[in-house]
C-alpha cells in the first residue's frame, strides 16, 4: 500500500497515440512501425512527418476525456494522477522512429497539463521486427530498471508500473520485471468505464545459490555477452538460460533479472576467477582494502569484460572498446593499464595468454606505482 506522495510513474509507450482512425494511413503505419528514420523512404516519410503533427495539434487541443480515448498510455496516467502525488514520468518506447515520436507526443501533453518531471528513455535496439532486436531491447530495459530504480527506491518514490499502452510483446515482459522493480503494476478496465486496475507487487525470491556458484560464468553472459557450453553452467535453472544452438547457451532476460538482484552481496566478498586473468598479490591487497560495494561491482564487471575481449582479439580488442581503452605506459615495458570508469584504472601485464594484474585504484595513484 502507497505511504508517500512521491511516486514515479513508469509508462511502456506504444504508438496508440498515432491510430489513423480514417485508415488512409493504417497500411503504411503498420509497414514502417518497426522502422528508423533512416529507413523510410522519402514520401513515405513526408507523409508519416504529417501524419504524426497533425496527431500532435490534437492531442494538445483535447479534453482529458478524448486525450484518454486517443492515447492508451495517457489514460493510466491520469487515472494515476487522480492522487495528487508528486509525479516523475518515465517513458520507455520502442527504438524505432514511430515509438520514440508517440513518446514526445505523450511527454508533450503531460507537460501541457503541468507535469514537471517527465523523461523519454529509448530502450536501445527494442523492436518488434525479430527475435535478436526484442531480445537486446529487453537487456536494455533491464539495465535501465537496474541503473534508476533502486536509486529512487532510496530516495522515497513509490514506483508504479503503468502497462495500459505499450506493445504486448514489451509488457508481457514488464509485467515480471516489474514485480521486482515496483512496488504495483496498474492497467485500465477496457470500456467505458476505464477504471484503474492495481496490481501490488508479489514476493519473489531467486535461486541465489546456483548464481554464486556459478558467478564466474554469469558475469561474463551478463556484461560479456559471452555464450557457452550448456555443461559449463550445468548447475543454473533452466529459466535463466536462453538456448543458442545445441551446445551454446546464454543468460536469459531472467537470468539477467535475478543476476542483477544480487550481483552486488557476491561481487562485494571475494574477487572471480576469470579465464586469461591472473591477480597479483598487490591487486588482491588493492581489491581488499576498497570499502565501496558499487566499486567492487564495477571493478569486477570490467573484469568480466576485460576477460571476453582478451581471450577474443589480445590486446587489439581492449584497446578498441570505448569503454576499455587499454593504452601501453611509456618506459614501462609491457605494462599498461585499461579504465575502470572516468576516474579510475587497473594496472595490468600481458604474459603470454594471460593477462596479469597488478595494481587497481584511482587513476593518479595508479599511474604512480602502476
Amino acid at each position: 500500500m502507497k505511504t508517500n506522495n512521491r511516486t514515479a510513474i513508469v509508462s511502456t509507450v506504444g504508438t496508440s497515440v498515432l491510430t489513423d482512425r480514417t485508415g488512409e494511413m493504417t497500411n503504411l503505419l503498420r509497414e514502417t512501425a518497426n522502422y528508423s528514420q533512416k529507413e523510410f523512404a522519402y514520401e513515405d516519410l513526408k507523409s508519416v512527418k504529417n501524419h504524426i503533427e497533425n496527431k500532435k495539434i490534437a492531442m494538445m487541443a483535447m479534453d482529458p476525456i478524448g486525450v484518454r480515448r486517443n492515447s492508451a498510455e495517457l489514460n493510466g496516467i491520469l487515472g494515476l494522477e487522480a492522487d495528487g502525488s508528486h509525479l516523475e514520468h518515465f517513458l520507455l518506447c520502442t527504438d524505432t522512429f514511430q515509438g520514440a515520436e508517440s513518446a514526445k507526443i505523450v511527454e508533450s501533453r503531460l507537460r501541457q497539463d503541468g507535469s514537471r518531471s517527465t523523461n523519454i528513455q529509448k530502450l536501445e535496439g527494442l523492436t518488434t521486427k525479430n527475435r535478436e532486436d526484442f531480445s537486446r531491447g529487453i537487456d536494455s530495459l533491464l539495465n535501465w530498471c537496474d541503473l534508476t530504480l533502486p536509486e529512487l527506491k532510496r530516495q522515497g518514490f513509490h514506483i508504479v508500473f503503468n502497462l495500459v499502452g505499450g506493445f504486448k510483446s514489451m509488457n508481457a515482459y514488464a509485467q515480471t520485471i516489474g514485480m521486482v522493480y515496483a512496488d504495483e503494476i496498474t492497467y485500465i478496465f477496457e470500456g467505458a468505464s476505464s477504471e484503474l486496475i492495481r496490481i501490488p507487487k508479489l514476493p519473489i525470491s531467486f535461486d541465489t545459490k546456483a548464481l554464486e556458484q556459478n558467478a564466474s560464468a554469469v558475469i561474463r553472459m551478463a556484461v560479456g555477452n559471452e555464450t557457452l557450453s550448456k555443461h559449463e553452467v550445468a548447475d543454473l535453472p533452466e529459466a535463466y538460460l536462453e538456448i543458442h544452438s545445441e551446445e551454446l547457451v546464454a543468460l536469459s532476460a531472467w537470468g539477467k533479472l535475478a543476476w542483477n538482484r544480487v550481483k552486488d552481496s557476491i561481487l562485494a566478498i571475494n574477487l572471480l576467477e576469470l579465464p586469461g586473468i591472473d591477480f597479483t598479490d598487490s591487486f588482491r591487497r588493492d581489491f581488499d582494502a576498497c570499502n565501496h560495494v558499487g566499486m567492487k561491482r564495477f571493478l569486477q564487471e570490467t573484469l568480466a569484460k576485460v576477460s571476453v575481449l582478451w581471450r577474443r582479439g589480445g590486446l587489439k580488442e581492449l584497446r578498441t572498446d570505448g569503454g576499455i581503452l587499454y593504452e601501453v605506459y611509456s618506459n614501462r615495458g609491457n605494462v599498461g593499464h585499461f579504465r575502470i570508469n572516468q576516474g579510475d584504472r587497473v594496472s595490468c601485464e600481458p604474459i603470454g595468454d594471460r593477462l596479469v594484474l597488478r595494481h587497481f585504484g584511482l587513476h593518479d595513484v595508479v599511474n604512480k606505482n602502476p
